[in-house]
């Protein structure tokens, strides 16, 4: 065989040369020298080289210009998405944070409608980072204001979809803290509509996992304040879940978990009062925990560290009347716990404080509706402990000054649940006070409206209102009772004790509540057991 390259000579030879036979014979044929026509189709191929390179520099220069076009189109848009972004997250940020101090629920759902619609037009799967942050945000503003109007549906479906986005941003980078502190908020949001419709355990999922990523932010970035601070907030919602469930010995676990991490925070800055405030809180939570586990001892002990830390705060506050709010409900839980321990003259000096407290806030905002509250609250609470102490006088005139404060609440708002049942305490303690008084007819009517007061509650099915019944019907009886109606008063009885809860657990004045009601209908050995379990932790019962 021949090589490639000299066959392929050859055959270029042999086209040119019969190429060229051909240009004779036109030339021939035309009357002209073949020199003239070789130039000729020389030209020819020159001009038509020329077209096709005039029209490739044309083409060129078209695709060129149409390049440029759509560069400059794609940053146009480029710009403009930034700049909408930026104005989605100024509506989202310090335009949110001016509105919320007035309350103006229809200017934030303004604010949130008009940025979600913006991301609405947007291609989800396209949006940046920080676009599928804002309209996470915007999602989770709406689910807030939703949550404020009392449509739940509305909220928990917002709350969702925010969700879903924040779960796509920790996807894309889940080592990033920020991201997963996004998620986690959407979290908490979704825990707190299903706690508030009483779908506790599926509050509790959504808070484990809440937790979960709280600790994930500090295993990655441990020295960051804020991360650590979410597993504190982890920790005690956690436990709030727990707690409202009455599975009171992990609530305690968790609670205590939140006091060691903001112990650690104040501890390292001790002139930050957000931290201080929130250890107040952790304490507190912690000793409602231990009481209802009947560690009566251990709450006290939490309860008197959170009064002498309220204490320095307040004389270092400068002025903040919200250590000052703190320190009522202090004073009013360790006052009825030296109570539930029988130290009668312990719990009088705590409630008094509370009075005190509250008295000297209502001047400072005679409007203020809570400071009225707490007031009433802590005024019925020393009244009942001075009956108890066999100081009837007194005890009336805490009732009256504590009623009357009540009545006037009602007076502006019959709807607000807390206030109605309030009103329905005075009407306890004024029945009692007759009682005492040797008055058994105003104490039986004023008795019987307390328990109708306690039937009609929106709450009736609740653990705690159960309980609440339970004794109004007690009571009832007990008047009956002395009345001589000794049929009115076993009925009465049985229907309080009807009204018992079964399979929970108790905390110790429920239990209490349970063994002086099995001791009226009969059940004497049963009362004896559990007012035996009373006795071990230390409990007794006051009124």
């Amino acid at each position: 065989t021949r090589p490639a390259e000299p066959l392929a000579a050859d055959l270029r030879d042999h086209r040119d040369g019969k190429r060229l036979g051909l240009l004779k014979l036109i030339a021939g044929m035309l009357g002209v020298g073949l020199d003239q026509l070789v130039q000729r189709e020389t030209l020819r191929r020159q001009r038509r080289l020329a077209i096709v390179a005039a029209a490739s520099l044309s083409g060129m220069a078209v695709t060129s210009t149409l390049a440029i076009f759509a560069l400059d189109s794609r940053d146009d848009a480029r710009d403009q998405r930034r700049e909408a972004e930026g104005l989605v997250g100024f509506m989202l940020g310090d335009l949110r944070e001016k509105l919320e101090p007035v309350g103006r629920l229809d200017a934030l759902d303004a604010v949130g409608s008009r940025a979600l619609a913006y991301f609405q037009k947007q291609d989800k799967t396209s949006l940046s980072d920080a676009a599928l942050a804002q309209r996470s945000r915007a999602l989770s503003l709406l689910g807030e204001i939703a949550t404020l109007r009392g449509d739940f549906d509305g909220a928990l479906r917002r709350y969702n979809e925010a969700l879903a986005g924040t779960a796509e941003m920790v996807s894309r980078a889940p080592d990033d803290p920020q991201r997963l502190f996004d998620h986690a908020q959407n979290l908490f949001y979704v825990s707190d509509i299903a706690r508030q419709r009483g779908q506790l355990p599926r509050a509790e999922a959504a808070l484990r996992e809440y937790k979960r990523l709280a600790d994930r932010m500090v295993a990655i970035d441990a020295d960051n304040p804020k991360w650590r601070m979410e597993t504190q907030y982890a920790a005690a919602n956690l436990g709030t879940a727990l707690f409202e469930q009455r599975r009171f010995a992990e609530a305690t676990r968790q609670f205590q978990e939140a006091l060691n991490t903001i112990e650690q925070l104040a501890a390292a800055e001790p002139g930050k009062s957000d931290y201080q405030k929130s250890v107040a809180e952790s304490l507190a939570w912690l000793a409602d925990s231990q009481r209802a586990e009947g560690r009566l001892d251990e709450a006290i002990g939490q309860r008197e560290r959170q009064v002498a830390l309220l204490n320095r705060l307040m004389v270092g506050g400068n002025g903040d009347v919200e250590y000052r709010q703190k320190a009522i409900p202090a004073y009013r839980a360790l006052g009825r716990l030296f109570a539930s321990k029988g130290e009668l003259d312990l719990a009088i000096a705590q409630l008094r404080l509370a009075v005190s407290h509250a008295e000297e806030l209502i001047p400072t905002e005679p409007g203020n509706t809570m400071w009225r509250e707490l007031a009433a609250s802590a005024r019925l609470d020393l009244a009942e402990m001075l009956l108890a102490h066999k100081q009837t006088d007194e005890a009336a005139n805490q009732v009256r000054s504590g009623c009357d404060l009540i009545d006037r609440l009602i007076a502006r708002d019959h709807s607000v649940v807390s206030w109605r049942g309030l009103a329905r305490s005075c009407l306890t303690m004024r029945a009692r006070i007759a009682w005492e008084a040797g008055a058994k007819g105003e104490a039986l009517s004023l008795a019987e409206r307390a328990l109708a007061a306690a039937k009609a509650a929106k709450w009736t099915e609740h653990v705690e209102e159960r309980y609440t019944i339970a004794g109004a019907y007690r009571l009832v009886g007990d008047i009956q009772r002395q009345t001589g109606d000794q049929r009115g008063a076993q009925s009465s009885w049985q229907a309080g004790f009807a009204m018992l809860p079964s399979g929970i657990k108790e905390k110790p004045p429920e239990t209490s509540e349970r063994a002086e009601l099995l001791q009226r209908v009969g059940r004497m050995d049963e009362a004896k057991q559990l007012k035996a379990s009373l006795a071990t932790m230390g409990y007794r019962k006051t009124g």
